[in-house]
């Protein structure tokens, strides 16, 4: 059996890019699906499993777009991690709140109310 996808240098480059151009909007996806970020975890089962990312190669990609301001990593708490080098599969992954027009701020979540 074979499958349509390597895991030699060149499709793991391939990965890599698909993975951060997509997962955006991915994780976008699944918070008008569920309506709330998803974790670590839920990202990688739902979205992961039929192609050759590996649990690495999402970490890596979620701290890297969360570098550029582009993810807000949550603790199961729901603290904002304003600076990660590592994140855990409980972690939550959410877009950054947008800013429309000065003072206007449109939240790309629900906020989840304290029980």
């Amino acid at each position: 059996m074979t499958l349509d996808f390597g895991f030699y240098e060149r499709a793991k480059l391939r990965s890599w890019d698909a993975l951060n151009q997509q997962l955006c909007d991915k994780i976008l996806g699944l918070i008008e699906l569920d309506g709330e970020p998803p974790t670590v975890a839920e990202i990688f089962e739902r979205h992961c499993n039929d192609s050759p990312v590996t649990s690495l190669m999402l970490k890596e990609s979620i701290l890297s777009l969360r570098r550029e301001r582009e993810l807000v990593i949550h603790k199961p708490d729901g603290r904002i991690v304003e600076v990660a080098n590592k994140i855990s599969f409980a972690d939550r992954i959410s877009r950054p709140d947008q800013r429309i027009l000065p003072g206007l701020i449109v939240k790309r979540w629900p906020s989840r109310a304290k029980q």
